[in-house]
């Protein structure tokens, strides 16, 4: 089935597939909350949310246009893995299953990104009163939120966050995510930095209490989310040495995980993967932190650290790009945003933007040209690369390039949509925003 090096990367977006070795983290995701639903068990999930669309991108990549749907059912029969066919038995059957069936039943279609399908299939009104019903709960409004990040036409508020937060068990994980939630909500988006200490504070205490009520992996996950979400607050009142305090814990205990993983005798590389993907994010606000800091040597260690870890994780390949460029390593940096081009989704246009910017300091005009074009490829939405294109065409003509004239009337065409191009265009994706956001990376959580 695989059409392409995107297909064959990312194929469990696609079919449910397992993972292939040395897939970006977040795959592996997939592969656990399957195994959860269908064997029963309890393996640590990967933390990792990524946005509605971006299933979409990977089928868009790969070419696979038939698997653009967000009911698993309405996949041919011809087109179903039998993993996918196990799915479709727990869809059909949803209503009858019992209550930790639906709930991982939910968790896997959100790992697919099909947060529509989660909404119509848990359409049913759960109480809070237990920590299963919590999270089937906690679960519908993540798909909502995540469909209301990615500017669908959604009807979401923080205040469902809240309500899970105030009605959920004490003690109980859709609590903590749910406070968990509300940090970030006010961290991120109202910036709010009273509102988000109260709940970083509450989201602490939560965390704290829960440790002789869970098992060791998941608490030292826990703490090591709680202390990076909690560097923010200090992050926001300008204070350095209480964003490092925080940080460093943070990574102290992601990295305590790796040793909780190697005493599991069963299923121990999906815990050194949860280990794992635990410490990426840690690495990625410790790079938006020593970039805070213009500790440019810590971040290019710890760049390199994260790549050398995930080494087929685009990401990570334009988070040291980025450092490198901060240092003006031009050529090192065009190698790494080459590699997350060729690595897909997320962050494609951003690595061909990024790309470009590498070329046009070089005077490599026809590359920043080809670079910009392909980043407009895969976001026409991008203002950047069009203002990026404009200004190429303003400051120097293009001679060799074949087909110049269309070119140059394609750019003018982009002109007259600019004022829809502003209107629609993700803000989440702009890669001028990229570029100087601080520690803004990976915050959500599943």
């Amino acid at each position: 089935m695989p059409n392409n090096f995107t297909s064959w990367l990312y194929r469990p977006y696609i079919d449910l597939s397992p993972a292939i070795n040395n897939a970006p983290l977040h795959v592996f995701g997939i592969d656990i909350d399957y195994l959860n639903l269908t064997k029963q068990l309890n393996l640590p999930r990967i933390q990792s949310v990524l946005m509605a669309s971006y299933r979409e991108s990977v089928v868009n990549q790969s070419g696979l246009y038939q698997y653009h749907l967000q009911n698993p059912l309405l996949l041919s029969n011809h087109l179903r893995t039998d993993r996918w066919q196990i799915l479709c038995d727990f869809i059909e059957n949803f209503n009858k299953l019992d209550h930790v069936k639906q709930l991982n039943t939910l968790r896997l279609l959100n790992k697919l990104c099909l947060y529509q399908f989660t909404l119509e299939l848990g359409s049913g009104n759960y109480d809070n009163n237990s920590e299963t019903l919590a999270e089937i709960n906690y679960q519908k409004v993540l798909a909502k939120h995540s469909l209301f990040l990615d500017h669908q036409n959604i009807e979401y508020h923080i205040n469902d966050f809240k309500k899970i937060a105030d009605e959920a068990p004490k003690l109980s994980l859709p609590r903590i995510n749910a406070l968990y939630q509300l940090v970030i909500h006010y961290i991120k988006h109202d910036y709010n930095v009273e509102k988000a200490e109260y709940w970083a504070n509450l989201h602490k205490q939560e965390v704290i209490n829960i440790q002789n009520h869970t098992d060791e992996f998941t608490f030292f996950k826990l703490m090591s989310r709680q202390h990076r979400v909690y560097g923010f607050i200090p992050q926001m009142k300008n204070d350095k040495n209480g964003v490092i305090h925080e940080m460093t814990l943070a990574q102290y205990y992601a990295e305590k995980l790796f040793d909780v993983a190697k005493k599991q005798y069963e299923y121990q590389e999906l815990y050194l993967i949860g280990a794992q993907e635990m410490l990426h994010p840690v690495l990625e606000s410790r790079i938006k932190e020593a970039l805070w800091l213009k500790d440019y040597s810590a971040g290019e260690a710890r760049a390199k650290q994260l790549v050398e870890m995930c080494p087929n994780d685009p990401r990570a390949r334009l988070h040291l790009g980025e450092i490198l460029l901060e240092q003006d390593k031009i050529e090192e940096a065009t190698i790494h945003y080459k590699a997350s081009c060729m690595l897909g989704p997320p962050g494609t246009e951003v690595a061909w933007y990024m790309l470009g910017q590498c070329y046009e300091s070089r005077d490599n005009i026809e590359q920043a040209a080809y670079s910009y074009m392909m980043a407009s490829h895969y976001d026409r939405f991008n203002i950047s690369s069009h203002e990026a294109i404009k200004r190429l065409i303003s400051k120097a003509p293009l001679p060799s390039m074949h087909g110049f004239d269309l070119f140059d009337a394609w750019t003018k065409s982009l002109s007259k949509d600019f004022d829809e191009v502003t209107d629609k265009h993700n803000p989440d994706q702009n890669v001028q925003q990229y570029q100087h956001k601080q520690f803004d990376v990976a915050l959500k959580a599943s």
